[in-house]
């Protein structure tokens, strides 16, 4: 993840492999608790599956749900996200998802001091709880700082032996 997060003009192009795959899962995530009818969080789990393969894709969307839900929690009122379905909006960026991948960028490089920075922002510089900083170590631990891996397109072929 890029380590120039203060610009809320900063655009989808700007940041690296990693956080690009990651940010249509947090969005799909964010769709899904603003409208659960949506069953947006298929689109956030299928998303991580094809960005990570199946196994860590799955693991990665759950430990981004499971963040994504107690921040929200935290706050007095819902992040703000783009789109992840429009095509014209999803390229931008907003404040509180540039404080998210911060946030996780900042844990992803050990630096507590600015974690917890980023988090007080998010909350509104109010209190957040701890299993809200832990879900966000947990998630940026398992994230690899060098981006989804390639996830092979090649199938086994299946064979009919008698």
């Amino acid at each position: 993840m890029s380590g120039a997060f203060d610009q809320p003009d900063e655009r989808l192009a700007d940041l690296d492999p990693t956080a690009r795959a990651l940010l249509p899962v947090l969005r799909h995530v964010l769709v899904t608790l603003e409208r659960p009818e949506s069953q947006a969080w298929r689109l956030a789990f299928s998303s991580a599956a094809r960005g990570w393969g199946e196994a860590r894709g799955l693991a990665l969307a759950y430990r981004a749900q499971s963040f994504v839900v107690m921040l929200s929690a935290d706050r007095p009122q819902p992040l703000s996200y783009n789109d992840p379905l429009d095509p014209i909006d999803r390229d931008g960026l907003t404040t509180d998802e540039l404080l998210i991948l911060g946030l996780l960028t900042a844990f992803s490089r050990d630096d507590e001091l600015a974690a917890r920075a980023f988090l007080a922002r998010l909350v509104s510089f109010g209190p957040a709880k701890e299993a809200t900083l832990r879900a966000a170590r947990d998630l940026a631990d398992a994230l690899d700082p060098m981006g989804p891996a390639p996830v092979s397109q090649h199938r086994p072929a299946l064979r009919l032996v008698s």
